[in-house]
């Protein structure tokens, strides 16, 4: 419960709210186009393809003390 220690810095967030969402388009456009280099350079050079999974962790949402919007935000 540590957001309820600073009250006066909600609307602080709640101002920040909709540029942190808005970064989620761009990251995407990047996440698909690093994708695509990975899937068309590698090969070609001669590289093997490395697992996503081994180097993209979503395990920050599973820690019990965050609250449903930390969690997303983690995400």
């Amino acid at each position: 419960m540590e957001h309820l220690k600073y009250p006066e810095r909600y609307w602080q967030h709640l101002l920040a709210f909709p540029f942190i969402i808005s970064m989620i388009i761009p990251l995407v456009i990047f996440d698909f186009c690093t994708e695509l280099y990975h899937h068309i350079c590698f090969p070609l050079y001669g590289i093997p393809l490395v697992p996503r999974q081994e180097y993209i962790k979503i395990d920050r949402v599973k820690l019990s003390y965050l609250t449903w919007l930390q969690k997303i935000f983690c995400a």
